[in-house]
């Protein structure tokens, strides 16, 4: 059952992307798929993981609200992420996600208050969490 879940979460994921990439909007029904497959593939944590993940979510969801610069596709794929990863990891992908979106700003040379669809970028920081975490890269 497991494996069929992490391809649907990956299916899910990629599919998120290209239409965040393509539309600039992804549909409330892969938004629910991602999160579905997130709450049922969901890592154990201790209540202080917990408290700092939420509160990351949270402060990023107030700002992107008040700031109206992050949409509900960004902050449901965050919020797997925060399902998925220990504290250490899910700080690690939103870096790696911050990073690779600082880099396609550089090499595309986009002004950076242009419109940025970010699910592809946090996909990319998941990606390279779990390349860690199997030791493919940086080992």
């Amino acid at each position: 059952m497991r494996p069929v879940l992490w391809w649907t979460l990956i299916v899910s994921l990629v599919k998120l992307s290209a239409d965040d990439l393509k539309t600039h909007w992804v549909k409330d029904r892969d938004l629910g798929v991602l999160c579905a497959c997130g709450l049922c593939l969901f890592k154990a944590k201790s209540l202080l993981e917990w408290f700092v993940i939420l509160a990351v979510i949270l402060s990023l969801a107030l700002w992107g609200r008040v700031r109206q610069s992050m949409g509900s596709g960004d902050l449901s794929v965050i919020l797997t992420m925060g399902l998925l990863m220990d504290l250490s990891e899910f700080l690690m992908a939103l870096q790696g996600a911050a990073l690779l979106a600082l880099a396609g700003f550089d090499i595309t040379k986009k002004a950076l208050q242009s419109e940025v669809p970010f699910v592809p970028y946090l996909c990319g920081g998941m990606l390279i969490v779990y390349l860690i975490r199997l030791r493919l890269i940086f080992s």
